[in-house]
């Protein structure tokens, strides 16, 4: 980015560039997980649980600080960004060698456009918002159905490693991007909603349990 910060010590107007690679642990329509919705992501076709799969995340965005509070803490605006959701029958992401995150089927491309969060460095924790542009082109509509699928919104939890343990514990690239002097490497956990128009309720909800790497804040 324009402005390397320094972690705790924010000023308005700085911007960061986020590389993010995590892997998906639950993915449901309506509370049923799609593994048992045969011809969707079994990747035998029957109802069975099949397992033989993984989805992954890929995404790189910028976020700009807007505020500082009396407490050093950071508030800052998500977007504009990029995220695309991959579906691989080999099984093989790696968070230590940077390698597996953008193999396989691109089944979502997304446009992050918009969101906000705060980061607290006495804590060394934050939370972020974001918002997602779909459309009709951005998924494989052999997947995902009905066809409709227009946007959605996803909120994280994001914390710094400091017990050396986790999935970021010897990492030292994301996406191909090097962990420099001055960048936060942060993990994450949350969940990304995706809504379909007209009806709402007919929503995909990607539960990213221990998502591993929100990125390289720079």
């Amino acid at each position: 980015g324009t402005v390397v910060a320094t972690p705790g010590q924010f000023t308005v107007g700085d911007v960061f560039t986020g590389y993010y690679q995590s892997y998906v642990s639950l993915h449901q329509l309506n509370g049923v997980g799609v593994d048992n919705i045969p011809s969707k992501l079994d990747t035998d076709g029957t109802a069975n649980g099949d397992q033989g799969y993984e989805l992954t995340v890929a995404a790189t965005y910028t976020s700009t600080i807007t505020s500082v509070d009396g407490f050093g803490n950071g508030i800052f605006s998500v977007g504009p960004g990029n995220v695309d959701l991959y579906f691989d029958t080999a099984p093989d992401y790696d968070f230590v060698n940077d390698f597996g995150f953008t193999n396989g089927a691109n089944i979502i491309s997304a446009t992050i456009n918009g969101g906000s969060g705060a980061y607290l460095p006495a804590g060394q924790a934050g939370f972020s918002d974001i918002t997602l542009n779909i459309g009709a082109f951005g998924y494989d509509q052999n997947v995902y159905d009905p066809d409709t699928i227009n946007g959605g919104s996803g909120i994280f939890t994001l914390k710094v490693n400091n017990s050396g343990t986790g999935p970021s514990a010897g990492v030292t690239t994301v996406l191909g991007q090097a962990v420099g002097t001055g960048d936060l490497l942060l993990e994450a956990d949350g969940n990304m909603n995706l809504t379909a128009i007209p009806i709402p309720a007919a929503a995909w909800l990607f539960g990213s349990g221990l998502l591993g790497l929100v990125g390289i804040a720079r």
